[in-house]
């Protein structure tokens, strides 16, 4: 009989369980991710300055999210079975995948963020979707000669939830736009009213009120770092599993 690798009150997990285990629990995906990163940053070292400063921002961030004030850092450790010891190590964990990041990728930043930029732009908008093509077209005069608002109109015809924010929707980045509307937004002016749009069953009117360029700060770079990485390590994953 196998001995028993895992044990938690009765139930003992012999050796040959734990990968049919990890397949039915749907957690296989997760430890190969864990073991490719494991591998990927063993060499990367940290200094006892950047380990004292992580660990202190990790409590910080622990001592935030308490639920109460007995919530502590010694509570955390309990809870998750950890000692001081273990976590600093997952700080120190935490500490080099930032580093591979930046060893890794951070050059070539700046780069994908000008290949990215157009889907990162942001839009605030207004929208009027209706169901007939004369509508919409008669809608776009009226808005165009000055006959009514875009808000008003929006508001007594659109047959979209957005008739509620009198039409108005965004900021949102383009990319998470229909490409057709996105292209007719990125073309526009401000408070230009762009010809109706048929989208599946809709025929749609939109309006640019304002274009919010993608700026390559602390925040957008971190989120470029970080698309770089999972782009890797999925792949990583793909190729361990197959």
């Amino acid at each position: 009989m196998s001995s028993p690798i895992l044990q938690i009150g009765d139930f003992a997990l012999p050796f040959e369980e734990v990968l049919p285990k990890l397949a039915s629990y749907q957690m296989l995906p997760q430890l190969v991710y864990e073991m490719v990163l494991d591998q990927a940053i063993g060499m990367i070292e940290c200094t006892p300055e950047e380990i004292a400063i992580g660990c202190r921002q990790f409590e910080q961030q622990v001592l935030n999210s308490a639920s109460s004030a007995q919530d502590d850092v010694r509570s955390f450790l309990v809870r998750y079975c950890m000692t001081p010891a273990s976590l600093e190590a997952t700080v120190i964990r935490a500490l080099r995948i930032e580093k591979f990041k930046e060893q890794t990728w951070g050059s070539r930043v700046e780069s994908y963020f000008l290949q990215q930029k157009f889907k990162l732009d942001q839009v605030v908008y207004r929208v009027m979707r209706v169901s007939h093509p004369e509508v919409a077209q008669e809608l776009y005069f009226r808005i165009s000669e000055g006959e009514g608002s875009f808000a008003a109109l929006a508001r007594e015809y659109s047959e979209g939830d957005e008739a509620e924010a009198v039409g108005l929707a965004g900021p949102v980045e383009l990319g998470q736009l229909p490409s057709a509307v996105a292209q007719f937004l990125a073309s526009a002016v401000p408070h230009q009213v762009l010809p109706p749009l048929q989208l599946k069953q809709w025929f749609v009117l939109l309006q640019l009120e304002k274009f919010i360029p993608a700026q390559l700060d602390a925040a957008m770079r971190q989120r470029l770092l970080n698309a770089l990485f999972s782009t890797w390590i999925q792949s990583q994953i793909r190729s361990a599993l197959n």
